[in-house]
């Protein structure tokens, strides 16, 4: 086996959601533009919406495991955008950036609304839990 990502949907509104991610791994490979949030699969429009969100903001994120590998959370673009850089080994991690309105994705060149992770420095029989809270935009 190698290291794996399993998404679960915590929570989601007509402008929230909230999505768990757990990282387990039994060898020493690293996950390289992993899809953490999928945008077209892990959102859904409510008929409500007057205008479909289109992208996600990141207001709040969780971390916590019992390893030091490190992390990069990037939005999916033509040239991925990374907004949040994080080693596990200083967990538990907990960011909120509500307070300034939280990080959206810029919308870059080829954007899909995806958020991704690419990992360095995994080694065999680790894993983490990361928990982020979102906005549809």
């Amino acid at each position: 086996m190698a290291t794996t990502a399993t998404k679960r949907k915590l929570f989601e509104s007509e402008k929230r959601l909230i999505m768990m991610i757990q990282i387990n791994s039994d060898t020493t490979s690293e996950l390289t533009d992993e899809v953490l949030v999928d945008f077209s699969a892990d959102v859904t429009i409510s008929p409500r919406h007057y205008t479909a969100p289109t992208s996600l903001k990141v207001d709040r994120i969780q971390i916590a495991g019992a390893s030091g590998w490190q992390g990069r959370l990037e939005f999916d673009a033509t040239t991925d955008v990374p907004f949040f850089t994080f080693d596990v080994g200083n967990s538990p991690i907990d960011f909120d950036f509500g307070e300034f309105g939280g990080i959206p994705d810029n919308k870059a060149s080829g954007f899909t609304g995806d958020i991704l992770l690419t990992t360095t420095g995994v080694t065999a029989n680790e894993s983490a839990t990361i928990i982020l809270h979102m906005s549809k935009r």
